[in-house]
């Protein structure tokens, strides 16, 4: 979002606005409004401003104690987003791993249950592949978290830092980020099997997570 957006929309929510964040989730910028309230007839004022674009509204009260509801994504959030201005609550965020661990199992077997029922959906089989990356950094630096690892490197280093960590295999993750890199396809007689790879390196990670002992 650029920063006349944002000024404009500073100019309708004013003093509610109590932290603005640029965070970066794989390749998409959002920005983050940290509010003191929610006012819908307020906030209908800012439709036009925000309907093209990523954007997360958050209440202070979410933040301060939504970190054992959310710890994926706050923790997701606090290594990948800058204060643009206002209060910083997420850089010093306590972050428990048994939280982690639990929404992390959770999120993994929700993943695959969505895999199968989208697979199944899916018109466009190749394109359903583009989304599997972007869910799926947030799951891994939750696993590198849980075994006391920084992400750091490119995904690449992480994906192989988190095979070291697990004992597992995540190479259909790492073949979806060089066709991605790329910018090649996978074949229509391909999808079939990448999925089924999807679906056993993730179940695969999630058997080891749930082992863990926090």
């Amino acid at each position: 979002m650029d920063l006349k957006k944002i000024e404009k929309i500073k100019v309708v929510l004013g003093k509610n606005i109590l932290s603005i964040l640029k965070y970066t989730c794989y390749h998409t910028e959002i920005t983050v409004f940290v509010l003191k309230k929610v006012d819908y007839r307020v906030l209908e004022e800012t439709r036009k401003l925000l309907s093209e674009e990523h954007f997360i509204l958050l209440l202070e009260d979410d933040v301060v104690h939504g970190v054992d509801v959310f710890p994926l994504d706050f923790l997701h959030i606090k290594d990948n987003s800058e204060v643009l201005e206002g209060e910083d609550y997420f850089s010093g965020m306590k972050v428990d791993k048994k939280h982690v661990r639990f929404k992390l199992e959770f999120e993994l077997r929700n993943k695959l249950i969505y895999l199968r029922e989208q697979y199944l959906r899916a018109s466009k089989r190749r394109k359903f592949l583009t989304f599997i990356l972007p869910a799926f950094v947030i799951l891994l630096e939750g696993s590198l978290f849980l075994k006391n690892l920084k992400k750091g490197g490119g995904l690449l280093e992480d994906l192989k830092n988190a095979e070291k960590a697990y004992d597992v295999k995540l190479s259909v993750f790492k073949k979806l980020y060089e066709h991605e890199r790329k910018k090649t396809d996978f074949g229509k007689d391909e999808v079939t099997g990448i999925i089924q790879h999807i679906n056993d390196e993730m179940r695969e990670l999630m058997e080891k997570i749930n082992q863990l002992k926090i």
